[in-house]
């Protein structure tokens, strides 16, 4: 999301996402399958596209013919799927040049379709995603059941075939062990809370998922209402954990922070896990005001010093310790427009 203006509940809230996943009914189901019916679904999807007036408002990116490298950067700013790439060597993607629109042909279903947005803004994502969805049913429809809704590969995305996403960063909440309690409650509501990069309920960066399950039988304002309401719990729990530990201990919190800082100022090697590490640190620092930068612009830091990221970059695959060095020098010159706000303990 290039050059994204503050948005809602952005210290807590990183992104927003919805996923519709759709079929033309006159295919057969993917992956059954094969290069040249994905091709002509692929040519369908962009005949829509030009037909609704969209053409130059989108890229269009046929995956085989991407570099691995740039393929994974569009992975890590969250506009493809992870499952698309199992798919690459038929699969496609349309991405709005605003990037808050993706579009993805060939993976589980026959489109995957995202609409995205910064911070806690569900309901405009859901917006996006329907206004392509409209675009895209206008000249061929799609498999469709008047009991069980649009048909899927997966019974479980059947229905409206929705799911809703929001990535939230979680630092305190985590420092306080209280991720599974938190987890277990969202549980109830057919909700889950996972970590971003990692297995269970820990999280590179402390960026956690929240996500909706089974689609069936399930409204989409219902389950967009379930998402929002949840999320503002557990931001506002975030928050008030936040506070508590600044009251607690505020010497000890901003000691930390100012630390990894300063090593983000400094440092001539910064490897995958410890840019994670310090990210975080350096997101809490922003939102508490210890440092005076864009929190919007962080977030797209995170993403585009992530390894596929950094290689696309340069046009080529970096060592580890080829990565550690340019993601360093990059953040000591980033660095620089972010100063030290003036803090009194």
């Amino acid at each position: 999301m290039t050059d994204y203006p503050s948005a809602p509940e952005q210290d807590v809230a990183v992104l927003s996402r919805i996923r519709l996943a759709r079929n033309y009914e006159d295919f057969p189901f993917s992956p059954v399958i094969g290069a040249e019916e994905t091709e002509l679904i692929t040519q369908r999807v962009w005949t829509s596209v030009e037909m609704n007036g969209q053409a130059d408002a989108f890229h269009f990116h046929h995956l085989s013919k991407m570099p691995e490298d740039e393929q994974g950067r569009l992975l890590d700013r969250f506009q493809i799927s992870n499952d698309l790439l199992k798919y690459r060597d038929n699969a496609a993607v349309m991405l709005s040049k605003g990037e808050t629109i993706s579009i993805m042909v060939g993976e589980e279903d026959h489109l995957r379709i995202f609409g995205l947005m910064p911070g806690l803004q569900l309901e405009i994502a859901a917006d996006l995603a329907y206004k392509a969805d409209s675009w895209l049913e206008k000249g061929s429809p799609f498999a469709f059941d008047n009991q069980f809704g649009y048909l899927t590969t997966s019974p479980s995305n059947a229905g409206s075939g929705m799911r809703g996403l929001i990535l939230m960063h979680l630092p305190t909440l985590r420092a306080a062990g209280q991720i599974t309690r938190v987890s277990q409650e969202v549980a109830k509501l057919g909700l889950t809370l996972r970590g971003q990069y990692s297995e269970g309920n820990e999280a590179d960066g402390n960026l956690y998922q929240l996500t909706s399950n089974a689609a069936l039988g399930r409204p989409e304002e219902d389950v967009i209402r379930s998402l929002i309401a949840a999320a503002t719990q557990i931001i506002e729990v975030e928050r008030g954990v936040r506070e508590k530990m600044l009251e607690q201990d505020e010497l000890s919190v901003t000691d930390r922070l100012f630390r990894s800082i300063g090593i983000l100022r400094n440092a001539r090697l910064m490897s995958d896990k410890e840019w994670m590490q310090r990210w975080s640190d350096l997101r809490l620092a922003a939102v508490i005001g210890l440092i005076d930068g864009s929190i919007a612009e962080i977030d797209r830091l995170m993403m585009d010093l992530q390894p596929h990221s950094l290689n696309a970059s340069v046009g080529k695959s970096l060592s580890e310790r080829e990565r550690g060095t340019l993601r360093a020098d990059i953040l000591r010159s980033k660095m620089t427009e972010m100063p030290n706000a003036l803090v009194e303990i």
